[in-house]
Parts: structure tokens; C-alpha cells; sequence
């Protein structure tokens, strides 16, 4: 937390304002019209319960790195933590972000929401969720919404068996192929309203037999205009079933537009 003499400002972000955490600006080294931001404590910066927002419309910022030094293991909500969405005026705005170093590091145990947390981010082509707990989490609604240049997303890892809100989770997501989803218990969700849809490239969907719509009330425009998915029995998507009636593992028997994996 000491601030360096390079500083152009400085600004104490603790929560008892005695200066055990601060936040300073530097000039960047590569270009002098913008600024490095540097957030520090003594031993280490601990996030709030509520993290929500944290980095909601930093429109500028292009790439934020966590050194290893950012505990979350007492976080309750990471709803928009990165998002794209400026809530004053309703609307999206646009996202300079590519990168998010430490991700992997991230202790999720005891997060509920993940709301929108990555939403509209368009420029980021990867994002490291392989090691979060998610054992907790309920609402991971629009989790990865609009993350149009995703080309993958590891997901095996994410216990879902508490979660209630799957609405608009891959929604936009233009540049993912595949999704694996097999670690997905679904047992409790109960919306899944446009969960994939204007996903226009992605062409399966791996599932396990956890992945089930027996609680599912909302489902409208789930796979609305996903063109190339097809299911894992050969059943193309057509737009007269965009709902969960096709959310299965497709077969001779039933029709749908899941592959199983076991």
C-alpha cells in the first residue's frame, strides 16, 4: 500500500480510511495518454462480500492482471463484476477488455451470483473459469452474455445443483463451436429463457443425463437462431422449436439438440 513517487494521484480506498488500502495512477510506459492503475495493501487486498460492479463500465480499461494478490474467498455476489452494461443510461456500452490475468486464482466457494458478470465484454477471447467452486451459486444468468469473440469456455468443472437462473447465459456468444456442459445439473433451474440464443456458430452442446428442464417454467427463445446446432443423433435446429421441448439428449426416439456425454 505504499505509493509510489511516480504517482500522478493517489486515493485511499479502505474501508476504515486509514490508508491500509490505496489506490494510485501511474503514466504508461507505452503510451503516455494513458494511465496503470494499481490497487495495494500491506498484506494483501481482501475483496468486499458485495463485488458486484467493481469493474462495471471501465470502458478503457484493457487488461487487468490480479498478481495472485486479490482474495475472494469472502465474496457473496460477483453479479457485473467485469460487465459492459451502463446501468444509468440502460445500455450497453463498449468494452476495451482482453484480458484478465488470475482469474484461476479466484476462491468462488461462497458466491451466490454471478450475474452478468462478464457481460458485453466482445474483446475477450478467453476467460479462465476452470477452477472456480461454484457450489454455492444460484443466479448465473447472462453470465458470458454478448462475449462474442469466446471461441472457448471450459465449464467441466461447475456444479450447478443450486442454481435457479440460467436466462440469457450464452446469449450472443457468435464465435463459440462448442460447449461442454456435462458437468451441468440442472435439477433446479427454473429459467432458462434465450440460454443460447444468436449463438449462430455453435454446433453442439455435450450434456449428461443431470441436465433436465423438470423445474424449467421460463424457456422462450432458448435456441432462437442457433442455425448450425445440431444434436447429437443427427436432429438439425429448426426454428419451430426454440424452447426447452428440444433441451435433451437427442435420440432415435426423441428428438433434441444435445449430444450426450457421459
Amino acid at each position: 500500500n505504499e505509493v509510489p513517487s511516480n504517482a500522478t494521484e493517489s486515493w485511499d480506498i479502505s474501508e476504515d480510511n486509514k490508508g491500509g488500502v490505496m489506490a494510485w495512477v501511474v503514466p504508461n510506459n507505452e503510451n503516455n495518454t494513458k494511465y496503470d492503475l494499481y490497487i495495494g495493501a500491506k498484506d494483501g487486498v481482501i475483496a468486499n462480500e458485495d463485488s458486484s460492479y467493481l469493474f462495471n463500465r471501465f470502458i478503457s480499461l484493457a487488461i487487468i492482471n490480479f498478481n495472485d494478490n486479490f482474495d475472494t474467498s469472502n465474496v457473496i455476489s460477483m453479479s457485473n463484476m467485469f460487465s459492459a452494461w451502463d446501468y444509468n443510461i440502460d445500455q450497453r456500452v463498449e468494452s476495451s477488455l482482453t484480458e484478465i490475468q488470475g482469474l484461476d486464482k479466484f476462491v468462488t466457494s461462497n458466491v451466490q451470483t454471478m450475474y452478468s458478470m462478464f457481460y458485453g465484454n466482445d474483446k475477450l477471447k478467453e476467460i479462465d473459469v476452470s477452477n472456480f467452486n461454484t457450489t454455492s451459486l444460484k443466479h448465473m444468468g447472462s453470465m458470458f452474455n454478448r462475449c462474442s469473440s469466446l471461441t472457448e469456455l471450459n465449464l467441466t468443472n461447475f456444479d450447478t445443483s443450486n442454481v435457479t437462473n440460467m436466462y440469457g447465459t450464452f446469449h450472443d456468444c457468435t464465435s463459440l463451436v462448442e460447449l461442454d456442459l456435462s458437468s451441468f445439473d440442472t435439477s433446479n433451474v427454473q429459467t432458462m429463457y434465450d440460454m443460447f440464443s444468436y449463438a449462430v456458430n455453435l454446433s453442439t452442446i455435450y450434456v449428461s443425463n443431470k441436465f433436465v428442464t423438470t423445474n424449467v417454467s421460463s424457456s422462450e427463445k432458448m435456441f432462437l437462431d442457433d442455425v448450425k446446432l445440431v444434436g447429437g443423433n443427427g436432429t438439425a435446429y429448426t426454428s419451430a422449436y426454440i424452447d426447452k421441448e428440444y433441451a435433451r439428449i437427442d435420440t432415435s426416439s426423441a428428438p433434441g439438440y444435445f449430444t450426450l456425454k457421459q
